[in-house]
């Protein structure tokens, strides 16, 4: 732990704007740090979820909101400190998991991961002042609610398009 408070807000901030992007709620983001972390935003993890049991659309699209948020507050901090983000295992592991799933075996979810980033990492770009904007009010603020967030950002927010998620897997550059 003992991750600066600053790249906690950027890679909390990231997770709060790849949630919003995506159309999910969350309960609050914090930089308080905790027991065995430096900074959380409290979302459904949907505990009943089981990709393994359920194969429907629906699924596959829920699989793929979680790549979504979990890879959001890892790749904002990277892109903050032009680094590899500290402190995100539990990211990551929810990551390769639906990764893995989406795509059947661990060397497709390579390819297929490596889609995601670059195109969550684009969104997240494009959300840059709403990510500092909300990174200020969490040195103000330290915690807030999914509906403060949303009234801080949603002004400087630009929407991914209706088909980012269903287009997360396929690589625009080929």
């Amino acid at each position: 732990m003992d991750v600066p408070t600053e790249q906690t807000a950027y890679h909390e901030a990231g997770h709060a704007i790849g949630h919003i992007c995506i159309g999910n709620t969350f309960t609050k983001i914090s930089i308080v740090p905790g027991e065995d972390y430096d900074g959380v935003v409290t979302w459904n993890l949907w505990a009943d979820f089981d990709p393994d049991v359920q194969t429907d659309v629906q699924t596959i699209r829920r699989a793929k909101r979680w790549i979504v948020s979990s890879w959001s507050g890892p790749i904002a901090e990277s892109l903050y400190t032009k680094s590899n983000p500290t402190g995100s295992d539990e990211d990551y592991q929810r990551v390769f998991k639906m990764g893995h799933y989406l795509s059947g075996s661990p060397e497709e979810a390579g390819d297929d991961l490596d889609c995601a980033y670059k195109k969550i990492k684009k969104m997240l770009q494009s959300n840059w002042s709403a990510i500092e904007s909300l990174v200020q009010e969490l040195h103000d603020k330290k915690t807030m609610t999914y509906h403060a967030v949303k009234k801080t950002v949603e002004p400087l927010l630009t929407m991914p398009s209706k088909s980012f998620l269903d287009s997360l897997f396929i690589d625009d550059e080929k």
